[in-house]
């Protein structure tokens, strides 16, 4: 119990200031158009949904998205409030899991497209799923991580003087 509290002070202290809570809202929104473009949940070209769009697979997407938003508000509040630069790499690689965790025989996604290797994508239609999945994990965790190191020790670290 005593853990769980410490989480919810963290994310609280996180979300004190107004700056981090505009944020927040701000890449939200972006990496939602971002995501939802990257993996044709939105069709950019035509301005609509993807008439083939599975809502679980789109909720995901949404989560990832989310996920990866709070998960930059974390380090950009370590950066700027407390001085420290770390990051975990589970979160920058459950954000670039999700860019892949899309795919569809006839729409590839767009960066598949970008790297010339538009047909090799078609072993993600079976498993785009269980990605999306994995990146949301990963993801989860991360913000755990980052969340319960915030409140180690609140002063930042300083080299030793020589």
């Amino acid at each position: 119990m005593g853990a769980q509290k410490e989480l919810r002070s963290s994310f609280f202290l996180v979300f004190s200031g107004a700056r981090y809570k505009l944020l927040f809202a701000a890449l939200l929104i972006a990496l939602t158009l971002l995501y939802f473009t990257l993996t044709n949940v939105f069709l950019f070209g035509t301005l609509t949904l993807n008439p083939s769009l599975k809502i679980p697979d789109a909720f995901l997407i949404f989560c990832i998205s989310a996920l990866s938003s709070l998960g930059f508000t974390i380090f950009a509040y370590r950066f700027f409030a407390i001085g420290s630069l770390s990051a975990t790499k589970a979160s920058a690689g459950g954000s670039l899991l999700g860019i892949f965790a899309s795919a569809c025989p006839v729409c590839q996604p767009i960066c598949f497209l970008w790297l010339g290797l538009g047909s090799v994508s078609l072993f993600l239609v079976d498993y785009s799923f269980y990605i999306a999945l994995a990146s949301v994990l990963l993801l989860l965790y991360a913000n755990y991580a980052s969340l319960r190191s915030l409140r180690g020790c609140p002063l930042p670290k300083r080299k030793p003087a020589k």
